[in-house]
């Protein structure tokens, strides 16, 4: 029986490419997929903005026909009337306070008919 030769040594080898930048690659991976993910995002921001423009053209037309200037037609009658109510205002006291007192005022409006 022939005598059993160990094999030479093996060289020492450097790890895999993947495994020696493992982290590298992970990082440049999650980059990766976000740039990607951008794409979408752009997408559904332009379909928003989209809609919105859109809607602010619809309100537009609406209100342009619908909310125009009101123009009264025929006579209106203004009847000016007075009328008094307490309110509390501070005055000055004899002695430089503020005090506060109930005063009644009067005032004058005008009350409009067709």
């Amino acid at each position: 029986m022939p005598e059993a030769v160990a094999p030479p040594p093996l060289p020492k080898s450097q790890p895999l490419f993947g495994r020696r930048y493992s982290t590298i690659l992970k990082l440049l991976g999650v980059g990766g997929l976000v740039l990607v993910l951008l794409v979408p995002l752009a997408m559904i921001t332009g379909v928003l903005s989209e809609r919105l423009q859109r809607r602010n053209q619809a309100v537009g037309d609406i209100t342009s026909s619908w909310g125009r200037e009101q123009n009264v037609i025929g006579p209106v009658l203004g009847i000016p009337y007075q009328y008094r109510f307490k309110t509390v205002k501070e005055m000055p006291a004899p002695d430089g306070r503020l005090e506060r007192r109930e005063v009644e005022e009067t005032a004058t409006a005008t009350a409009f008919s067709s």
